[in-house]
């Protein structure tokens, strides 16, 4: 959910613990709050979700998509992805991207709100909260020429 570089200190300890947490569940979620690995899950439409919280360091949450070798998703389009897919990643997806036209520029907010899971002993719900945004990454740009990008 929030791009971290893996060499953030805090953050790689971070996706270790979740990847020795993890059981195929598809979506992981990292949440400081946390006292120990929680797992549960949802039914969506035909398909059983599975989630698992992990204590950590820093807040965010990791969601794993498989694709079949035609393009389909798992988990659905609805959980993650465009509707415009339809559950199928588009053909030349990198390509495009590789060749979006202008870049958009969206200017930073010092929070945001994000809806996440909380826990009241075996019972699992999802509240908006507010989160702080610390500063991210930068790209400076001292430059632009417009007919080559």
């Amino acid at each position: 959910m929030f791009e971290l570089s893996p060499l953030n200190a805090a953050y790689a300890r971070d996706l270790q613990r979740a990847q020795k947490e993890w059981r195929g569940e598809p979506v992981i979620w990292l949440l400081p709050d946390m006292k120990e690995v929680k797992r549960w899950y949802w039914d969506f439409r035909r398909f059983r979700l599975w989630e698992c919280a992990v204590p950590s360091e820093t807040i965010n949450r990791i969601l794993v998509l498989h694709v079949t070798e035609e393009g389909f998703c798992y988990p659905p389009v609805e959980i993650g992805l465009s509707q415009s897919w339809e559950g199928k990643i588009p053909e030349d997806l990198f390509r495009k991207w590789l060749n979006v036209g202008r870049v958009s520029l969206v200017p930073g907010c010092r929070e945001i709100k994000i809806t996440r899971p909380v826990f009241e002993g075996d019972r699992v719900s999802y509240e908006e909260r507010l989160l702080e945004v610390e500063p991210g990454q930068v790209m400076p740009i001292v430059s632009l020429v417009e007919n080559t990008r």
